[in-house]
């Protein structure tokens, strides 16, 4: 008796398909706003706009670090995982030491760190 394996989706497949649930979110989001007076978003005065405009500004930063890194995590899930075959050979090995590696997964949250607060610490 051979044991039949599961059909899964490529990593790529999935990618569009969060993609799309996302867009799909967002279109009913604006769908339901549509001539709704939400306070968040439509400041009143001079300082309520420069703060909004700083809150979008951290948010576009912020989305733009999240969305590669959660990608790039579940790809290394993906590729490492225990049924993959391609892989199960390299996995018990020793793992080495990549410096230039460690050294971007540091810098990187720490240049987000300074661009943000570049641009908050002369606005407040």
């Amino acid at each position: 008796m051979t044991k039949s394996k599961k059909q899964r989706l490529s990593p790529g497949w999935i990618l569009v398909i969060i993609v799309f649930a996302l867009f799909n979110f967002g279109l009913l989001l604006a769908y339901l706003s549509y001539n709704t007076n939400i306070a968040l978003f439509s400041p009143q005065g001079i300082i309520a706009r420069e703060q909004h405009s700083l809150m979008m500004f951290t948010i576009v930063v912020l989305f733009a670090i999240a969305i590669p890194t959660m990608y790039i995590a579940y790809f290394i899930a993906y590729k490492y995982r225990e049924t993959n075959a391609k892989m199960s050979a390299t996995t018990h090995s020793k793992p080495k030491s990549n410096k230039g590696l460690v050294f971007a997964m540091w810098s990187v949250p720490s240049l987000v760190a300074i661009i943000i607060t570049a641009a908050l610490i002369p606005a407040t």
